[in-house]
């Protein structure tokens, strides 16, 4: 019954729609939020270590936030995104034998059916009002040349940066102790960017060239404080994903002349981001009065 339920809230509710766990356990600004959703994001965030205390900010960005700036300009997600994603919903209910197993397998997600298409309709939502944020013609994100080249000039920083999980081991040396080698072999002349390429278990060992808001809040303050050209001692992430070193390197006019589109997005994204997080720190969050966390469970 829940699938019909919700396959008739689909085709008829448009973007109103209620939770298969109506309470509410808290309130962000005006918007409620229903116990379901809370926990599907206190669970997800509180499973990563140093992200317990995140669910509040970010169902304030990601739900309230968006869901306001959608309502001051009058934005939709268009016809042809919503019958996408009653498709897919459809699809996700007939890849399952039953009701039952499929409510038992959205469980282990700490999701529910209703929440499933929250999250994916809001996906969908922040695309609508990002995209409409960086328009150029409606001057709310002013992203001309000038602008841009001032903001970089002013705001942008790059680094190099090598991350090694607590449980990689290579050389004979395992998590700190392989960082701390890293280190020291950087500090005795050998090429960071080489190191990175070889060693750094991110991936990702091309320099980093960011906005202000678009990394790690502890990252970007860490080459904040940094000269250019200053290297790390190695250091742990706030949320305990490893060992960092990090190299600030400067922006070259050369550089920002080859990928200016490229910083041009990165701009139109940290100023998105600005604008959300400033109307995310206007909200105040209440918790239902009979609202119990210890109803929140594995």
């Amino acid at each position: 019954m829940i699938g019909v339920f919700t396959l008739l809230c689909l085709s008829s509710c448009a973007t109103k729609y209620s939770s298969n766990n109506a309470e509410t356990a808290l309130t962000i600004g005006e918007k409620e939020i229903s116990f379901d959703l809370f926990r599907y994001f206190y669970m997800s965030y509180k499973t990563a270590k140093g992200n317990e205390n995140k669910t509040e900010e970010e169902i304030k960005q990601e739900l309230a936030a968006i869901e306001e700036m959608a309502e001051k300009y009058d934005l939709e997600v268009s016809d042809e995104v919503l019958d996408l994603l009653k498709k897919e919903m459809v699809a996700m209910r007939d890849s399952y034998p039953s009701t039952d197993e499929m409510i038992t397998e959205l469980s282990k997600n700490f999701l529910s059916e209703q929440v499933y298409y929250d999250i994916y309709y809001h996906i969908e939502l922040e695309a609508v009002v990002s995209a409409y944020l960086a328009e150029e013609a409606n001057m709310i994100i002013i992203s001309s040349d000038k602008v841009v080249k001032e903001a970089i000039e002013k705001d942008f920083l790059a680094a190099v940066n090598i991350i090694i999980y607590p449980d990689t081991e290579k050389d004979g040396l395992k998590g700190k102790d392989l960082a701390e080698s890293i280190y020291q072999r950087i500090l005795n002349g050998e090429d960071i960017l080489t190191l990175a390429e070889n060693y750094s278990d991110d991936g990702n060992y091309e320099p980093r060239y960011f906005a202000p808001l678009t990394m790690q809040a502890d990252f970007e303050q860490k080459v904040k404080e940094m000269k250019i050209g200053e290297i790390s001692p190695v250091y742990e992430s706030e949320l305990g994903y490893g060992y960092y070193i990090t190299k600030r390197i400067e922006i070259t006019d050369d550089y920002i002349e080859k990928n200016f589109n490229e910083l041009r997005q990165e701009y139109i994204y940290s100023q998105y981001l600005k604008i959300m997080t400033e109307l995310t720190d206007s909200y105040t969050v209440t918790f239902s009065e009979d609202f119990d966390l210890s109803k929140i469970d594995y």
